[in-house]
C-alpha cells in the first residue's frame, strides 16, 4: 500500500470514528468528504466531481475496497460512500504506528553496557552479512509481509469462491 492510499484509509477511518453514535448509514463518508479530510482538495462539492483529484482518490478507494480494507455503502448525492471494515480499522491503526514513528516523542533508549553493545541483537544470519533491522523497520517489514499474505489469501478465496 503506497503512502497516498494509506493516507486515504487513515482519514476514512478517522472520519468514520468521529461519527460514532450516529446511524451506520450516516457514518459513511463520501469520496469528497474523504478527499477534504485528507487535504487533497479545496474544490467545492460540485467542482470536485470533475477534477483529477477525484480520480486519484477514487482509484485509492477502489484499491482499498478490492483488498478488503473498506466497503462501499449507499451513494449520497453525486458521490459513492465508504466505510472501513474491521480489518481496515486495525490496518489504519497499524499504519499510524509504522508511518508516524518519526513524529512521536520517544524517550531515549537506555544505555547499553559495553559488554552487550558489541553483541548482535539477533542471531547472525547467512545472507551476505546484513545488519539487524531497527525496531521500526522490522515492524514495517512485518506489516508489509502480512499485507502480502492477506492479498494472496484473498486471491485464493476469490478463486475458490468462483468454483462454488
Amino acid at each position: 500500500m503506497d503512502d497516498f492510499t494509506a493516507h486515504v484509509l487513515r482519514h476514512l477511518v478517522e472520519g468514520h470514528q468521529a461519527r460514532a453514535g450516529m446511524k451506520e448509514r450516516n457514518r459513511a463518508l463520501t469520496e469528497y468528504e474523504i478527499a477534504r479530510r485528507a487535504g487533497f482538495t479545496d474544490f467545492s462539492y460540485v467542482e470536485f466531481s470533475t477534477t483529477p483529484e477525484r480520480d486519484r482518490v477514487r482509484d485509492a478507494l477502489d484499491l482499498l475496497e478490492c483488498e478488503g480494507w473498506i466497503s462501499q455503502s449507499q451513494p449520497a448525492g453525486r458521490y459513492d460512500t465508504f466505510v472501513p471494515t474491521e480489518l481496515g480499522v486495525r490496518r489504519a491503526n497499524t499504519l499510524g504506528i509504522t508511518r508516524d514513528v518519526e513524529s512521536l516523542n520517544l524517550a531515549p533508549a537506555p544505555a547499553v553496557p559495553a559488554s552487550l553493545a558489541s553483541a548482535p541483537a539477533f542471531p547472525p544470519q547467512h545472507d551476505g552479512g546484513r545488519l539487524p533491522l531497527s525496531t521500526e523497520a522490522a515492524l514495517t517489514r512485518v506489516v508489509q509481509q502480512l499485507d502480502e499474505a492477506l492479498t494472496l489469501l484473498r486471491a485464493i478465496d476469490a478463486k475458490l469462491g468462483r468454483d462454488r
